[in-house]
């Protein structure tokens, strides 16, 4: 502020927490056609989604300042995967699988949420695809993997009214906003101990897009508070600001089993 000091602004609706479970079920079957080659097919059905939610409000004519909790329910895509395998011998195997969605997301409508949301998927959303392959070579009771995945991105490109660096408003549009293609690297090392197995194994995820945020529009005459909210001002604004990300994430798994 001008003066030197700092408010703080909650944005309407948020923080908020989620918490799902869900079912699917898969059905597929494999291929023998010579000692070296194996080929496979399966389908997954979409996974049903029951997902609680709460959520912060702010500036309520009737409720002032509170939180509430919503039920919603999501059916995610339908699912085909067809996969190859070659056998070079009892020592080393290679595996590629290649998965396409089928169907779209979709919300059961409760409200002019859940209808906004699927009207976004059905003019927005493509068919997500992703590619894996994987190698595993075995050297008495060692196992060395390696393994390479990419998925695309699930949504065409899109149009918003941003600020740029001077302040004006904008039309661009971006083939990344919000997801964007997703790159996985993974290497292992496991060890069998005949009844017993240890694996260890890493994992590096990354992939870069275009976050929008800022956006919030306060309207009362229609009902409508998105925008940023203090105790001594309210921020309304019809633009994003959009920022690079790169997000990276590197994991780490130690496995102990039993054979039986």
């Amino acid at each position: 502020m001008s003066t030197g000091g700092s408010e703080y602004f909650s944005k309407q609706n948020t923080p908020f927490y989620e918490r799902g479970n869900g079912f699917s079920a898969s059905l597929g079957v494999i291929g023998k056609l010579s000692p070296n080659f194996r080929l496979g097919a399966a389908l997954e059905t979409p996974t049903f989604w029951n997902i609680d939610r709460s959520y912060n409000f702010y500036n309520d004519p009737i409720y002032g300042d509170d939180y509430a909790v919503e039920n919603r329910k999501l059916t995610s895509p339908l699912k085909a995967t067809v996969s190859a395998a070659f056998i070079a011998s009892k020592s080393f195997a290679l595996n590629v699988d290649y998965s396409l969605g089928l169907t779209k997301p979709k919300y059961k409508v409760y409200g002019d949420a859940e209808t906004e949301l699927n009207d976004f998927f059905k003019e927005d959303y493509k068919n997500l695809s992703e590619l894996k392959i994987g190698a595993e070579y075995r050297i008495k009771q060692f196992r060395l993997r390696g393994g390479y995945a990419y998925t695309s991105s699930p949504f065409d490109a899109l149009t918003v009214s941003r600020y740029t660096d001077n302040g004006d408003v904008v039309d661009q549009s971006y083939n990344n906003l919000i997801l964007n293609d997703r790159n996985a690297l993974s290497f292992g090392i496991g060890y069998d101990f005949k009844s017993f197995y240890i694996d260890a194994s890493y994992q590096n995820i990354s992939s870069k897009y275009s976050n929008p945020f800022l956006r919030g529009v306060i309207d009362p005459s229609n009902n409508i508070e998105s925008g940023y909210y203090s105790p001594n001002y309210l921020i309304s604004s019809d633009a994003f600001a959009v920022s690079d990300v790169k997000n990276v994430r590197n994991n780490f798994f130690l496995t102990f089993g039993w054979k039986f």
